[in-house]
Order: structure tokens, then sequence, then C-alpha cells
């Protein structure tokens, strides 16, 4: 029986009662298959690639052959970071992070697309003791002779590895890391840290309280993000890095929120390090 279009994400696209469907059944089950779908609808195959093209188009799902799976989750800090138009920011976003991280440190890092590629930008250095909460962080950074990396326990999310639940919360307390590296997904004019998930929302908010420094790592497209989960307060933040400052308004609000602003675009990366090389452990 269709209940009516759907909202969804927070956005104005309105989805079929299929689509809604459609989408919650890949996030069950990993995947949904063409075939199999038009047989539980009873429609064609060709109405069922209809939807999953629409689906696509607004990338909650991506194409694999004969189906679909879920787009890849940019995690509860990265809004559509993921884009591949977006793959040199996220480069140069995470060589300015890891540009501030002095060998030697304590991190926490969260998930994130820009979050996984400091991951890759920190394997040259030495020392490095690194707690995450994303299996493709922990991926890309253990292996590497001199770093050691945990990864706090919990329930992984098949669609972006992220670590979430109650266990990792828990998990979490154990640790007092020297820098938090977080990505985030949404800025309020206000100063307001948004994500899009209450668990990892959660998760975040502990791992500020009990990280020494706090080093945020603002994409472009958290400046114009939808996001609506309070987080935390940019006020909180030792630092802030972003590819382009996108407003006076914004620089003056890092000024009066008291936190170090790094415009990587304007190369300043590492010019504003106050604080955050004192956190190494």
């Amino acid at each position: 029986m269709d209940s009516g279009p759907a909202v969804q994400g927070g956005s104005m696209q309105l989805l079929s009662a299929r689509q809604q469907q459609i989408l919650e059944l890949a996030r069950a089950n990993g995947r949904v298959h063409v075939d199999e779908l038009a047989i539980r609808f009873d429609v064609t195959t060709q109405t069922i690639r209809k939807d999953i093209n629409d689906l696509c188009d607004r990338r909650m799902m991506t194409r694999v052959h004969g189906g679909a799976v879920v787009a890849p989750s940019p995690g509860p800090f990265a809004d559509d970071a993921r884009r591949p138009d977006g793959q040199g920011e996220r480069r140069r976003l995470a060589e300015a992070v890891a540009r501030l991280v002095p060998d030697g440190s304590s991190l926490f890092i969260g998930s994130g697309a820009v979050a996984e590629e400091i991951a890759r930008a920190l394997v040259d250095h030495e020392g490095l003791a690194i707690v995450t909460s994303n299996v493709h962080v922990a991926a890309g950074l253990c292996g590497h002779a001199g770093t050691e990396v945990t990864i706090v326990a919990g329930q992984v999310r098949a669609r972006d590895g992220g670590v979430t639940g109650p266990a990792a919360a828990e998990s979490l307390r154990r640790f007092r890391p020297g820098i938090a590296i977080l990505e985030v997904s949404g800025l309020a004019d206000d100063g307001a840290i948004l994500g899009h998930d209450l668990a990892e929302a959660e998760l975040l908010q502990g791992a500020i309280g009990q990280s020494r420094r706090i080093v945020l790592v603002a994409p472009s497209s958290a400046f114009a993000s939808a996001a609506a989960v309070c987080v935390a307060d940019l006020s909180q933040a030792d630092m802030i890095v972003v590819d382009q400052v996108p407003s006076a308004d914004f620089r003056a609000l890092c000024q009066r929120a008291g936190t170090s602003l790094v415009e990587v675009s304007a190369g300043e990366a590492g010019a504003h390090e106050p604080g955050v090389g004192a956190a190494a452990d």
C-alpha cells in the first residue's frame, strides 16, 4: 500500500513510498537486486531501474551490477564532501592538518571523507598513537612502523565504516588523546558545529571533552549543509582548518570564539598553531 511520498535526509526532494522502501532494504541487506525488487513490488524491471536511477542521481545509492547499494556515507561530519569534484580540496585539507601534527602525538580521528584522507597524509609521521572511530581510517594507518592504532569498540556502519553506539562511547572513555581531529559537516551562523547522526554526535562530544586540543576540519560543503544535530560549539575548538574562508563574518566568528583559523588556499597552513603542538604526548 502506497503511504505517499517521504522526505529524505531533511531535503525537500520527495521520495515515493516504493523508493523509500528500496532505500531501507538496501540499508538492511547491504544491496538490492533489480529482479528481486520487481517481483517484490509487482512492477517491471524498467520501473525499478527508473527508481534506482533517481536514487543514484540524488546520491543516495550507487549502481552495481544487477542492482544498487547505499551510497557511501560522509558520516555525521561530512555532508557531501565525498563528491569526486572535492578530491583536490580533501587532499589540501588533509595535508594541511598533517603538517600541524608533531611526531609523537596522540590523536583521535573521527569519520569522514577528509578524515580518511588525513590518515593517508599521516603515514610518514613517527611515533603516533591514534584512536579512531572509523575502520577505514584505521586501515589507512595500521601496518606503518612506529604508529600505534586503536579502534573503539562498537557497531560498524557498513556504508561508511564508522563505529558508533554505546559501546563505542564507553570504549573511548578509556583514552585521553592529545589532539582530536574532527571533520565537520555543518557550521551554523552562531558557531554551532552540526552533524547528522545522534549516536556519533554523542561519541564525538566525548572525544571533545577528553582531548586536550581540538582541531576541526571543515570542507566547503559544511558551509551550506542541512545538518541539524548539535555536536559542539566553535568556541570549544582550538583551531579550524578550511580550504577558503567563506566570508568576513566567519573570520570574525572565529575571532570571537577564540578559535585559530587556518585557510589552506591562502597559504596559511601551519601559520596559526598556538597550542596544537603542545598537545603532543
